[in-house]
């Protein structure tokens, strides 16, 4: 894969990939969740690439060195949307097709609110669109980490205390091989601070509200298996979009974005090439 570099409206530099910068092909962007690096997107790069231009990003500043100094103001949905655009533009993109997945698929819809022209079809995966108010919506690990992020974002001792303290199951535990690279944000503390500053900003976000507005067409897919979001948080985002469709993978997990030949990227692609058979 290889890696470039942009700088945003406000200075931020924000490390991307595109996988074909001159071909005539319909663009993809695939959102990937927030504190993840480039290279856990290669599975869906690879499966795309021969009919898309596939561009992604890192979301920009939780993996900054230590020394990177990060304020909460720096981590807004606000700016991740922008960054999304300034990505775009690198790319020399007008307009493109574009997958969210997990904290992706709130970043996608708040970006579809803002330039809906720029966009064509969406797909949003395992999406957290933290419900927090309606119970059926919220998994454990997601109660937990509402409960201890708050905490984790005062400041990096704090953040280094409750990181000593996590029990494995608020590391990402799953009862499949995880992809290498997942717990990168639960892995420093100025990692995990930063992490926690982002999830107030993301958590105060109507995604509802977003969905409502929203007239692409759309594909919802949500996992029986998924120990981070639920099929509950999906259905309702679903009942939000006028133009919509919902998929049920009843053997998947949080990850099936990540890792080669899933029947999740099969329906991806599918509804992305015309040729999901779904019912609205």
């Amino acid at each position: 894969m290889l890696e470039h570099l942009t700088a945003t409206r406000d200075g931020v530099r924000i490390r991307y990939s595109c996988s074909d910068f001159s071909s005539a092909k319909p663009a993809l962007l695939f959102v990937i969740p927030f504190g993840l690096k480039l290279d856990l997107a290669q599975p869906f790069i690879d499966r795309f690439k021969d009919s898309f231009r596939v561009i992604c990003w890192e979301a920009r500043l939780i993996l900054a060195p230590a020394d990177h100094p990060v304020g909460q103001q720096d981590l807004t949905v606000e700016h991740h949307v922008g960054d999304l655009f300034a990505v775009l533009d690198a790319c020399e993109v007008e307009q493109a097709h574009i997958v969210g997945y997990c904290s992706g698929a709130g970043i996608a819809l708040a970006a579809v609110n803002v330039r809906p022209e720029r966009f064509g079809a969406l797909v949003l995966v395992s999406g957290d669109y933290v419900l927090l108010g309606q119970s059926a919506c919220v998994t454990q690990f997601g109660r937990d980490i509402d409960s201890l992020l708050p905490m984790a974002s005062k400041d990096r001792k704090t953040a280094q205390f409750i990181l000593e303290r996590l029990p494995d199951q608020h590391k990402l535990s799953s009862a499949r091989q995880i992809p290498e690279g997942i717990k990168l944000p639960f892995s420093q503390a100025h990692f995990f601070q930063r992490y926690a500053l982002n999830y107030l900003s993301y958590r105060s976000v109507n995604f509802q509200e977003l969905a409502s507005t929203v007239s692409h067409r759309t594909l919802l897919i949500a996992c029986e298996r998924d120990l981070q979001t639920n099929i509950h948080s999906s259905m309702q985002i679903q009942k939000h979009m006028k133009n919509s469709s919902i998929f049920i993978e009843p053997e998947g997990d949080h990850y099936e974005l990540l890792r080669e030949a899933t029947r999740v990227m099969g329906v991806t692609r599918d509804f992305l090439t015309g040729a999901y058979e779904g019912v609205a």
